[in-house]
């Protein structure tokens, strides 16, 4: 009987001694489990306001980024068109007003090539006519528009010199480039002309007081400046002049 309580007492103890370990061991296991998920929360928590940080930073670089290229285009751009418009002008300038002729210089150029030229029996217009229907055509065409025409058939003629002026009107106003003058403008009669061969055609007519031209006047072709390039030489054209 001794023994044998003697066996159940150790044993109570060592059951004891086991169940308190185990325990010790459980509280050991919680404890760590619990400081590991408050590691892994406080990292949690730091994390979002460091990224949040560094978007920040990365959208607030893309910005500037952004801002000083359309400031560079901005800049380019405004650039570019006032070179255009300074280079328009420039144009309009050289168009409208050539330099005034150079001392010693007595070029004579035509205006455009193949529209007039200086023959034996004096100046011509160059054009076209058609051989089928007979319809003139200046400057040169390359079909017959006349709609009655059976068949395109051109062939190349000159007009000129003899006409009679239709109507006309006085240019008060500097025209438009492609037009060009020396300054200042001066005022010139322009009239629709009817030569003696038929062919009809809008031309200057010469004169020194614009205003004393008439419709229904005899003309004749001739060929004159009508302004000055930028080296002085004679920039000449077809024009029509009382006879």
């Amino acid at each position: 009987m001794a023994a044998t309580k003697k066996r159940k007492a150790a044993g109570k103890r060592a059951r004891k001694a086991v169940t308190k370990r185990a325990g010790k061991t459980a509280k050991k296991a919680v404890k760590k489990k619990a400081a590991k998920k408050k590691a892994v929360k406080k990292k949690a928590a730091k994390r979002p306001a460091g990224k949040k940080a560094a978007k920040k930073r990365i959208a607030k670089k893309r910005a500037a980024k952004k801002k000083a290229t359309k400031k560079k285009t901005a800049k380019k751009a405004s650039g570019k068109k006032a070179g255009k418009k300074k280079s328009a002008t420039k144009a309009a300038a050289t168009k409208t007003a050539p330099a005034k002729p150079k001392p010693g210089k007595t070029g004579r150029i035509p205006i455009a090539a193949n529209l007039f030229a200086e023959t034996a029996d004096g100046p011509r217009l160059l054009g076209s006519r058609c051989v089928t229907c007979g319809t003139p055509y200046f400057p040169k065409a390359d079909l017959c528009r006349n709609p009655e025409c059976s068949e395109s058939r051109l062939e190349d003629a000159a007009f000129g010199p003899r006409a009679r002026l239709w109507s006309c009107a006085v240019q008060n106003y500097p025209p438009p480039a492609p037009t060009r003058f020396d300054p200042p403008y001066q005022p010139y009669a322009l009239g629709v002309v009817d030569t003696e061969d038929g062919l009809r055609v809008v031309s200057r007519i010469v004169a020194d007081d614009p205003n004393t031209i008439e419709p229904n006047i005899d003309l004749e072709l001739v060929i004159e400046p009508m302004c000055h390039d930028e080296d002085g030489n004679e920039l000449v054209t077809w024009m029509f002049r009382p006879v």
